[in-house]
């Protein structure tokens, strides 16, 4: 039986990824932002699933007492989670931004590179990581880690939005 459960969870994961990079592939070619952020809504719903219903639990206690601002209970719980699966992508991007509400940037680095080596599309990882870069006064590869979420979702408005704030900041500067 725990063959069964095992193999399960491989195959889960392994259709996941398939059809994660399915919609990867729409979204950068999605015509319209509206369609784009349909796909962008799809693809957070798998982010969303570890695969664990354990680690799917805790990662929504940890959530609710984020939203409440209990960021010390929020924080153990993410830690806790961190032990469980450290190849969770999204436990990572969550802790990294907890970290950015607590302004604490350089854990926030930590966090959120963390995030962007498990799953290098994660565009609002790439975002939180030019947000990150841009506080701790790096606006060159902040504007980097713009263009990184850009090439994967093009169509995100969050990043260009900060890509048109950044760039003027920047034009003229030596690189």
């Amino acid at each position: 039986m725990w063959n069964e459960i095992v193999f399960g969870t491989f195959l889960l994961v392994g259709t996941d990824q398939a059809v994660l990079n399915g919609l990867y592939e729409d979204l950068q070619k999605a015509p319209s932002e509206s369609e784009a952020a349909e796909i962008a809504s799809d693809i957070q719903s798998i982010w969303n699933e570890s695969g664990s219903p354990t680690i799917d639990l805790l990662m929504r206690r940890a959530i609710v007492a984020e939203r409440r601002k209990d960021f010390p209970l929020a924080r153990s719980i993410y830690d806790r989670i961190v032990i469980i699966d450290p190849s969770y992508h999204e436990v990572w991007f969550r802790r990294a931004t907890l970290n950015v509400m607590e302004e604490n940037y350089s854990e926030a680095l930590k966090d959120m590179n963390a995030a962007v080596e498990r799953e290098p599309r994660h565009y609002y990882a790439w975002l939180g990581l030019a947000f990150i870069i841009e506080r701790l006064g790096g606006k060159h590869e902040a504007l980097e880690a713009i263009q990184e979420s850009l090439k994967i979702y093009p169509n995100f408005q969050p990043a260009k939005e900060f890509e048109k704030k950044l760039k003027p900041q920047i034009e003229g500067l030596p690189l």
